[in-house]
């Protein structure tokens, strides 16, 4: 089990990287130094597809975190921004692909490559089949975001991402 101190400790970095947020984005939008991406965390519920059409709407797509660097980032993002630790939609689903082991795409169907899965997902909510869309929750035993399958039609927060200026 991972402190908070040591998650702490290990995050530091990322963490800096977080105080010069708006370097090449727009305001309200969060830079990463390291890929030149703006990311944005909505202060608003929606369902995942709800999610991907608010993103849409601001010339951005649901946070696809296909690299150990961009999911780091967005972590970090979520700890520092959000004092509640709430739950927060990414690009990821299953909803077309049959059988549920032909696994998560992110949007665009590009296959997941990297993965951060809590340990027991994807698991299609056991035996119902019904959790199609991937989400970062905050798992308190560890002191971190992992990702995890939920319910498409569930209300939670979603995170953007678009290219810098």
């Amino acid at each position: 089990m991972i402190s908070a101190l040591r998650a702490f400790l290990l995050l530091m970095p990322v963490l800096a990287q977080v105080e010069f947020v708006n370097a090449g984005c727009e305001e309200g939008w969060y830079a990463n130094p390291t890929t030149g991406m703006c990311y944005m965390l909505s202060s608003n519920l929606h369902t995942w597809v709800e999610a991907v059409r608010a993103c849409e709407r601001l010339n951005s797509q649901l946070a696809v975190l296909d690299t150990p660097t961009e999911n780091t980032f967005v972590k970090a993002l979520a700890v520092v921004v959000n004092d509640d630790m709430v739950d927060f939609w990414i690009g990821g689903q299953n909803i077309d692909k049959k059988p549920f082991e032909e696994g998560f795409v992110w949007l665009g169907e590009t296959k997941f490559d990297y993965t951060d899965w809590y340990s027991s997902d994807p698991n299609n909510g056991y035996e119902r089949g019904n959790e199609h869309c991937a989400k970062l929750l905050w798992i308190p035993q560890d002191s971190e975001y992992k990702w995890i399958d939920e319910k498409c039609y569930n209300k939670f927060y979603f995170v953007c991402q678009k290219p810098g200026q």
